[in-house]
């Protein structure tokens, strides 16, 4: 279902006055016309809104309906790390639209991309919450936040135990691996208000990030035997996750004997 993205700081309020960037949206890509209802999101409220007056630079919403939006009773973190180009956009796109809460972008030891200064940094910064709110009028789900970059070694100081953490491991894992653990069914099987998903950049996770995970609680995942792209992972992960999520009440983890 799309739906117009609004400010946060706008709600409340019984009409809505749009010109720029969201006029051009509703009149040139949505071709709304005077009289037509569409959904809108401001903050936490889903509002339901009639095009009650169309001109040539602006347009007047009114609000006829409100409710609270519905949201997952688990709220899933994505920590993918920086790769090179502009793949990371895609992730994020990909990630907002399949409705992650956040995404928290990662600076690692494998990293090819690089922030040149502050203001490259907040120029990205900017780029991506714009990407997380097309994406949010494009799926239909809540805004997902972005948050500024972090170093690896601070993801656990960042997520501080708030929930599982799982990292998307890019090797086969065998019996004799210290990285066996159980299934991604397992650890999802308790339900948790808060779940962590970290993924490396291309050339993977190091040695050193995969020990810093570990000792700070994080659980590894495999995705199984097919080499993906760094994006490609971390559209994968979410997707795993998300229909174990949606389909939990419908599965049982057997117990160890």
């Amino acid at each position: 279902m799309k739906q117009l993205v609004l400010p946060p700081d706008a709600a409340g309020q019984d009409q809505y006055v749009l010109r720029g960037p969201d006029y051009h949206y509703l009149v040139h890509v949505r071709r709304v016309e005077a009289g037509d209802r569409l959904m809108a999101l401001c903050g936490d409220q889903r509002l339901c809104a009639e095009v009650s007056r169309l001109g040539k630079e602006e347009l007047e919403l009114t609000v006829i309906a409100t409710e609270t939006l519905d949201r997952s009773p688990t709220s899933v973190v994505l920590f993918p790390f920086l790769l090179k180009s502009n793949k990371l956009d895609d992730v994020i796109r990909q990630a907002c639209e399949a409705g992650v809460a956040a995404v928290v972008p990662v600076l690692g030891d494998h990293c090819i991309s690089r922030f040149h200064d502050a203001s490259d940094s907040q120029k990205k910064q900017i780029r991506w919450n714009t990407i997380a709110r097309q994406a949010a009028q494009q799926s239909g789900n809540a805004l997902c936040e972005i948050y500024m970059p972090l170093e690896s070694r601070a993801i656990s100081e960042w997520w501080s135990r708030r929930g599982p953490l799982l990292f998307f491991h890019q090797v086969p894992i065998q019996p004799s691996d210290p990285l066996v653990k159980p299934g991604l069914h397992r650890y999802l099987a308790e339900k948790s208000a808060h779940l962590g998903l970290v993924v490396g950049p291309e050339g993977g996770l190091s040695n050193g990030e995969l020990a810093d995970l570990q000792a700070h609680g994080a659980f590894p995942v495999w995705l199984g035997p097919a080499i993906l792209r760094a994006e490609t992972a971390s559209l994968a992960a979410v997707a795993a996750v998300n229909i174990i999520l949606q389909e939990r009440s419908q599965w049982t983890v057997p117990m160890t004997v």
